[in-house]
């Protein structure tokens, strides 16, 4: 007598995160755990209450780094972008100017 076949248990529907930044090639952290550089993507099992989250870090030089949580049902591509604000730039000092009429420095060959 034949078996009856028992179908393969399903696979957990997963949620994936599209994760993107504007600029691109920020460094993406998980838990202080280095995933990557953006654009990626992630894909995370929900847990008990039927969504998945992800609270994402990003981090890129010369730009303030950003922490946001991000949710989605299984299923789902969840678009996880997030603009980097521009950290102000801090000016550098130049020389002094000089006093008026100093503007030519000495001729050493009078």
């Amino acid at each position: 007598a034949a078996v009856p076949a028992t179908p393969p248990p399903a696979a957990p529907r997963v949620v994936r995160f599209r994760v993107e930044s504007e600029p691109v090639g920020a460094e993406v952290t998980i838990n202080g755990r280095v995933r990557g550089k953006t654009p990626l993507e992630i894909e995370r099992t929900p847990d008990d209450s039927g969504l998945a989250s992800l609270e994402l870090t990003f981090a890129l030089e010369g730009y303030q780094t950003v922490s946001k949580t991000f949710a989605g049902e299984p299923g789902s591509t969840v678009p996880a972008s997030m603009k980097l604000p521009q950290l102000p730039r801090i000016k550098k000092q130049g020389p002094k100017p000089k006093a008026p009429g100093s503007a030519y420095k000495d001729d050493p060959y009078q």
